[in-house]
Parts: C-alpha cells; structure tokens; sequence
C-alpha cells in the first residue's frame, strides 16, 4: 500500500480492515477521521463529510485507493489514510 497523503509503503495482511473511499475524496490534507459511520476531511480548505463501507482488503485491487488505519504509535486510532493499492496481501 502506498500512502497517498504521507508518501509511504506499508505492507498490511489481506484481513486487515479497510474503508471505501467517497467519490469525491481526491487529495485530503491529512487523516480522515469516521465517526458514527461517516467520514470527515479536510481537502481544497474545506471541511468535508461522506460516507463509507467497511470491508478488508482481499476486496481490493491493484490500482484502488482506500482508506487505511495504522497502528504505528503515531496516528489516534479514529484517523484513516488515503492509500492506494499497488499489489494484494497473500491470503493466510
């Protein structure tokens, strides 16, 4: 996974839980954060609300851009990242 926001690669297990990105969800400045089953953003200097679905990545494809949580240490835990799915976790 290529984070788009952050300019990093992570690698995550297919399990791992992902959330679809909104139409309109191009460029954000910084985390997405879901709360009560929607989404809220800052992109274009406007704050921005939409709506998602949850699902794991062995529902994603090469090319997709999702929504990602990390567990580094350095994000809270509501804060979700724009990400763009360069190859598959292998199924375990």
């Amino acid at each position: 996974m290529r984070d788009v926001v952050r300019d990093t690669h992570h690698e995550l297990p297919a399990s791992a839980r992902m959330l679809r990105v909104p139409y309109d969800l191009f460029d954000p400045a910084g985390p997405v954060k879901l709360r009560d089953g929607l989404i809220t953003y800052l992109e274009g200097g406007q704050s921005k609300t939409g709506s998602t679905a949850e699902s794991t990545l062995a529902d994603a494809h090469p090319g997709e851009r999702v929504l990602l949580r990390f567990q580094d240490g350095t994000s809270e835990s509501d804060e979700w990242w724009l990400c763009q799915v360069e190859s598959l976790p292998p199924f375990v």
